[in-house]
Protein backbone atom coordinates (compact mmCIF):
# COMPACT_ATOMS: atom_id res chain seq x y z
CA UNK A 1 0.00 0.00 0.00
CA UNK A 2 1.27 3.68 -1.02
CA UNK A 3 1.73 6.34 1.31
CA UNK A 4 -0.85 8.89 -0.11
CA UNK A 5 0.59 11.96 2.08
CA UNK A 6 4.69 11.46 0.80
CA UNK A 7 3.41 11.55 -3.17
CA UNK A 8 4.30 14.50 -5.23
CA UNK A 9 1.02 15.40 -6.36
CA UNK A 10 -0.90 14.52 -2.42
CA UNK A 11 -3.96 17.27 -2.22
CA UNK A 12 -4.14 17.73 -6.39
CA UNK A 13 -7.31 18.26 -7.51
CA UNK A 14 -8.29 16.84 -10.81
CA UNK A 15 -10.90 16.38 -13.17
CA UNK A 16 -11.06 14.28 -15.85
CA UNK A 17 -13.47 14.51 -18.64
CA UNK A 18 -11.44 11.67 -20.77
CA UNK A 19 -11.39 8.75 -23.02
CA UNK A 20 -9.78 6.42 -24.99
CA UNK A 21 -5.71 6.13 -24.36
CA UNK A 22 -4.66 9.83 -24.57
CA UNK A 23 -6.67 11.21 -21.73
CA UNK A 24 -6.94 8.58 -19.27
CA UNK A 25 -2.82 8.17 -19.64
CA UNK A 26 -2.02 11.18 -18.30
CA UNK A 27 -4.83 11.04 -15.54
CA UNK A 28 -3.28 7.14 -14.81
CA UNK A 29 -0.02 9.21 -14.38
CA UNK A 30 -1.32 12.16 -12.18
CA UNK A 31 -3.05 9.78 -10.07
CA UNK A 32 -0.30 7.18 -9.44
CA UNK A 33 1.55 10.55 -8.41
CA UNK A 34 -0.99 11.20 -5.77
CA UNK A 35 -3.26 13.41 -7.53
CA UNK A 36 -6.81 13.08 -6.30
CA UNK A 37 -8.52 12.47 -9.75
CA UNK A 38 -12.13 12.15 -10.11
CA UNK A 39 -12.93 10.17 -13.78
CA UNK A 40 -16.17 11.34 -15.11
CA UNK A 41 -17.54 9.03 -17.22
CA UNK A 42 -20.77 8.79 -19.20
CA UNK A 43 -23.93 7.81 -17.65
CA UNK A 44 -24.19 3.48 -18.92
CA UNK A 45 -19.96 4.06 -18.22
CA UNK A 46 -16.78 4.40 -20.43
CA UNK A 47 -16.92 2.51 -23.26
CA UNK A 48 -13.59 0.94 -22.65
CA UNK A 49 -15.28 -0.76 -19.32
CA UNK A 50 -16.87 -3.81 -21.49
CA UNK A 51 -13.82 -4.43 -24.32
CA UNK A 52 -13.63 -7.82 -25.04
CA UNK A 53 -10.30 -10.44 -24.97
CA UNK A 54 -7.53 -8.57 -25.51
CA UNK A 55 -8.93 -5.10 -24.43
CA UNK A 56 -10.36 -6.45 -20.85
CA UNK A 57 -7.85 -5.27 -19.32
CA UNK A 58 -7.62 -1.94 -20.56
CA UNK A 59 -9.86 0.09 -18.52
CA UNK A 60 -8.71 -0.98 -14.88
CA UNK A 61 -5.31 -0.53 -16.26
CA UNK A 62 -5.80 2.88 -17.42
CA UNK A 63 -7.74 3.93 -14.55
CA UNK A 64 -6.39 2.66 -11.87
CA UNK A 65 -6.12 5.10 -8.28
CA UNK A 66 -8.84 7.47 -10.01
CA UNK A 67 -12.18 7.71 -8.45
CA UNK A 68 -15.21 7.62 -11.58
CA UNK A 69 -18.76 9.75 -11.28
CA UNK A 70 -21.21 8.52 -14.33
CA UNK A 71 -22.56 11.88 -15.52
CA UNK A 72 -24.94 13.55 -17.81
CA UNK A 73 -23.04 16.09 -19.25
CA UNK A 74 -26.67 17.27 -20.86
CA UNK A 75 -28.53 17.19 -17.70
CA UNK A 76 -28.51 20.78 -16.37
CA UNK A 77 -29.09 19.38 -12.74
CA UNK A 78 -25.84 17.26 -13.50
CA UNK A 79 -24.14 19.63 -14.86
CA UNK A 80 -24.20 22.30 -11.93
CA UNK A 81 -22.99 19.23 -9.83
CA UNK A 82 -19.63 18.94 -12.59
CA UNK A 83 -19.40 22.33 -11.99
CA UNK A 84 -18.93 22.12 -7.99
CA UNK A 85 -16.54 19.61 -8.36
CA UNK A 86 -14.55 21.61 -11.21
CA UNK A 87 -15.24 25.14 -9.05
CA UNK A 88 -13.02 22.77 -6.15
CA UNK A 89 -10.09 21.01 -8.92
CA UNK A 90 -6.81 22.07 -9.37
CA UNK A 91 -6.60 20.62 -12.80
CA UNK A 92 -9.31 20.18 -15.54
CA UNK A 93 -8.08 17.13 -18.20
CA UNK A 94 -9.87 16.80 -21.31
CA UNK A 95 -9.57 15.02 -24.72
CA UNK A 96 -12.83 15.93 -26.59
CA UNK A 97 -12.77 17.07 -30.23
CA UNK A 98 -12.00 21.10 -30.07
CA UNK A 99 -15.29 22.73 -29.27
CA UNK A 100 -17.21 20.00 -26.99
CA UNK A 101 -15.97 21.36 -23.62
CA UNK A 102 -17.76 24.71 -25.24
CA UNK A 103 -21.00 22.98 -26.42
CA UNK A 104 -21.20 21.34 -23.40
CA UNK A 105 -21.42 24.44 -20.93
CA UNK A 106 -17.81 23.92 -19.96
CA UNK A 107 -15.93 26.34 -21.98
CA UNK A 108 -12.38 26.94 -20.28
CA UNK A 109 -12.53 30.57 -19.99
CA UNK A 110 -15.84 30.47 -17.88
CA UNK A 111 -14.53 27.67 -15.81
CA UNK A 112 -11.34 30.17 -14.71
CA UNK A 113 -13.63 32.74 -13.99
CA UNK A 114 -15.35 30.26 -11.38
CA UNK A 115 -11.87 28.96 -10.47
CA UNK A 116 -9.02 31.41 -10.53
CA UNK A 117 -6.57 28.74 -10.40
CA UNK A 118 -7.75 26.08 -12.27
CA UNK A 119 -5.22 24.74 -14.73
CA UNK A 120 -6.45 23.62 -17.83
CA UNK A 121 -4.84 20.43 -20.28
CA UNK A 122 -6.39 20.00 -23.29
CA UNK A 123 -5.03 17.42 -25.20
CA UNK A 124 -6.02 17.01 -29.07
CA UNK A 125 -5.09 14.55 -31.68
CA UNK A 126 -4.41 17.54 -34.06
CA UNK A 127 -4.36 21.48 -33.60
CA UNK A 128 -5.27 24.08 -36.15
CA UNK A 129 -2.31 25.42 -38.34
CA UNK A 130 -0.90 23.92 -42.07
CA UNK A 131 -3.67 21.41 -42.29
CA UNK A 132 -6.60 22.70 -40.18
CA UNK A 133 -9.12 20.35 -41.87
CA UNK A 134 -7.73 17.72 -39.62
CA UNK A 135 -8.38 19.69 -36.21
CA UNK A 136 -11.76 18.77 -36.27
CA UNK A 137 -11.52 14.90 -36.76
CA UNK A 138 -10.99 12.34 -34.40
CA UNK A 139 -7.74 10.52 -33.98
CA UNK A 140 -6.57 7.49 -32.54
CA UNK A 141 -3.04 5.92 -31.93
CA UNK A 142 -2.65 5.00 -35.30
CA UNK A 143 -3.17 7.59 -37.49
CA UNK A 144 -0.90 9.69 -34.74
CA UNK A 145 1.64 6.49 -35.94
CA UNK A 146 0.96 6.70 -39.47
CA UNK A 147 0.87 10.91 -39.30
CA UNK A 148 4.40 11.54 -37.60
CA UNK A 149 5.96 8.68 -39.86
CA UNK A 150 6.43 6.55 -37.13
CA UNK A 151 4.69 3.37 -39.19
CA UNK A 152 8.23 3.54 -41.83
CA UNK A 153 10.20 2.43 -39.42
CA UNK A 154 7.82 -0.50 -38.10
CA UNK A 155 7.53 -3.93 -39.59
CA UNK A 156 5.05 -6.52 -40.26
CA UNK A 157 6.12 -10.32 -39.99
CA UNK A 158 4.08 -12.27 -42.53
CA UNK A 159 4.12 -16.04 -41.71
CA UNK A 160 3.70 -18.03 -45.07
CA UNK A 161 4.35 -21.25 -46.19
CA UNK A 162 6.51 -21.93 -43.02
CA UNK A 163 8.90 -18.85 -44.00
CA UNK A 164 9.07 -15.60 -42.16
CA UNK A 165 8.99 -12.29 -44.66
CA UNK A 166 10.08 -8.97 -43.45
CA UNK A 167 7.40 -6.37 -44.55
CA UNK A 168 8.94 -2.83 -44.70
CA UNK A 169 5.22 -0.52 -44.86
CA UNK A 170 5.32 2.55 -47.13
CA UNK A 171 4.95 5.77 -45.40
CA UNK A 172 1.34 7.26 -45.38
CA UNK A 173 0.42 11.05 -45.24
CA UNK A 174 -3.28 11.23 -44.29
Amino acid sequence: MRDEQSLPLAGVKVIEFTHMVMGPAVGLVLADMGADVIKLEPVHGDKTRGLPGSGAGYFPAYNRNKRSLCVDLKSPGERAAVLRLVDGADVLVENFRPGTMDRLGFRYEALKERNKGLIDCSEKGFLAGPNDARAVRSVGHECQCVECGLVEKQFIFEVARNEIAIIQLPRCRI
